[in-house]
């Protein structure tokens, strides 16, 4: 089953810090309307995405550091092998505006956005 990386999101504490690292290594930034009271950035280098979020030292433990975000076919069956290999299906397919998504969470502990457009 083929996919493609298109974003990978960071959640952290010092988002100036990271917005100026990035930008050094080319990435032109943006900032992003969320409305979940927090502040988030959207970068581009070419096809790839980079989304900095800026969170709470107090949650920086229990929120996922990393999140990366692919485009799939078949999200069903996807989830299905995930759920065989033992995954944590953090959500299960849901269909949305921006089509079917589903996370998952990577044997080492990063959370995996599967997205079926």
């Amino acid at each position: 089953m083929q996919s493609k990386l298109f974003r990978i999101t960071l959640n952290t504490a010092q988002p100036d810090l990271l917005l100026r690292f990035y930008t050094l290594l080319g990435f032109q930034f943006s900032q992003k309307l969320i409305d979940k009271g927090s502040q988030a950035w959207n970068g581009q280098l070419g096809d790839l995405s980079l989304e900095i979020f800026s969170i709470k030292e107090s949650f920086s433990n229990k929120i996922p550091g990393v999140q990366m975000s692919f485009e799939v076919k078949a999200i069903d069956n996807l989830v299905q092998e995930f759920r065989l290999l033992k995954s944590q299906i953090m959500m299960e397919p849901l269909e949305t505006k921006s089509g079917v998504i589903s996370i998952v969470i990577d044997p080492d502990g990063r959370s995996i956005e599967l997205i079926q457009s």
